[in-house]
């Protein structure tokens, strides 16, 4: 008897140390439920934590992956309180705590916190570093003359003009290989500066000619390639191997849910990635097509971005989509007065290199410039619009 009396004496001790603890417990639940911060977030690849600059108070943190991508990661964090649930998702796929995915360049990973009534959400951003720009242009001709062609290059603004190779004629470009020359600038001088190739004060070749304006050194990047059997720089040495090019079509702007984009790919990329609107896209290198409903709900704007790669180096394109399935309403009743009809004068509009060598006769007054082409119509054709 006495046995038994001792046992549920210790029974109930237990008993009450087991609801002690409890309330502990519930204590502790209690002080950190609606905190729906994280105490420690990784994106692990190969093992190594590649979020290293995580920090509980920040919710926003980008990355700039020194590796390779795409590459597959692992996805995990900790909430502070003990009720938090974390779900994670991966341009726009869902994952789970502890789950792996492939990143992109340029990838989004959201971290949804939810503790009680309280929702935080941590968004890193994966890209691959920009590289640091020179301070300085380097430009290449290939003309084809019997002579080492000099450049003159300058600028103008309202307080004048700047010379940024010395005055004329400039200075001599340095020889390369396969009839190219290059000249690279002390300082930068912007996309709105001018450049004039020639063979010196009294050299017989100059281009453009005498009497003209130098062609806009507006090449996209640091370094361009100007070949004049083409009249058009380029962004590599035409002559040489490329890297990749991307065309897309339609090119951003309003589409349709039922509208199609396509993108294809020149000069052999290896490699070819993308997303759209957070989602990661299953691309060929051989071309592709991706449907706007697939991506974009009526309204929504998403961006495409894609990246292709080779040898040669990485080529990039971005653009925003918006959908739109809306019908245009009109309402035209006949009259001709509703009609815009403009009409461009080819010859007095603009001149735009690449194209023919421009109208000599024109409507205008005498000395006015009469070099407009079917070029210099293409390249206004956003401004027209």
């Amino acid at each position: 008897m006495k046995k038994h009396f001792s046992m549920i004496r210790g029974l109930r001790s237990l008993c009450a140390a087991l609801l002690l603890g409890a309330g502990s417990i519930a204590a502790y639940a209690a002080v950190n439920s609606g905190n729906a911060s994280l105490s420690a977030l990784e994106i692990k690849v190969s093992g190594r934590n590649i979020a290293t600059g995580f920090s509980s108070d920040n919710t926003n943190l980008a990355i700039d992956y020194d590796g390779v991508l795409p590459t597959y990661a692992s996805f995990s964090a900790a909430p502070v309180a003990s009720d938090g649930v974390v779900t994670i998702s991966l341009n726009g796929t869902e994952l789970t705590n502890h789950s792996m995915g492939q990143l992109v360049d340029g990838s989004t990973v959201k971290f949804n916190v939810k503790s009680g009534n309280a929702l935080k959400v941590y968004t890193v951003t994966v890209k691959t570093p920009t590289p640091p720009q020179p301070d300085h242009r380097t430009i290449h001709f290939k003309g084809g003359w019997s002579t080492p062609p000099y450049v003159y290059i300058y600028s103008t603004t309202t307080a004048g003009t700047t010379e940024h190779a010395g005055k004329w004629p400039g200075k001599t470009m340095t020889a390369e290989s396969n009839g190219w020359y290059s000249y690279t600038l002390p300082d930068e001088a912007g996309k709105d500066a001018m450049v004039i190739f020639n063979t010196g004060e009294n050299g017989s070749d100059r281009y453009p000619a005498d009497q003209e304006p130098g062609i806009k050194m507006d090449f996209n990047g640091y370094e361009g390639w100007y070949l004049l059997a083409d009249k058009k720089w380029y962004e590599q040495n035409p002559d040489g191997p490329q890297k990749p090019s991307i065309t897309v079509a339609p090119a951003g702007g309003k589409v349709k849910g039922t509208a199609s984009i396509s993108i294809s790919f020149g000069h052999d990329p290896s490699s070819v990635s993308g997303t759209f609107n957070g989602q990661t896209l299953q691309l060929s290198t051989s071309g592709s097509t991706v449907s706007v409903s697939d991506y974009l709900n009526d309204g929504q704007q998403g961006t495409l971005s894609i990246t292709a790669t080779n040898t040669v180096g990485t080529t990039t394109f971005s653009a925003e989509y918006t959908r739109d399935d809306s019908t245009p309403v009109t309402t035209v009743t006949g009259d001709w007065r509703e009609l815009s009809i403009y009409q461009i004068m080819v010859g007095s509009f603009q001149h735009g290199e690449g194209g023919a060598s421009g109208y000599s006769d024109m409507w205008g007054p005498s000395g006015h410039r009469k070099n407009g082409n079917l070029r210099g119509i293409i390249n206004a054709l956003d401004y027209i619009k």
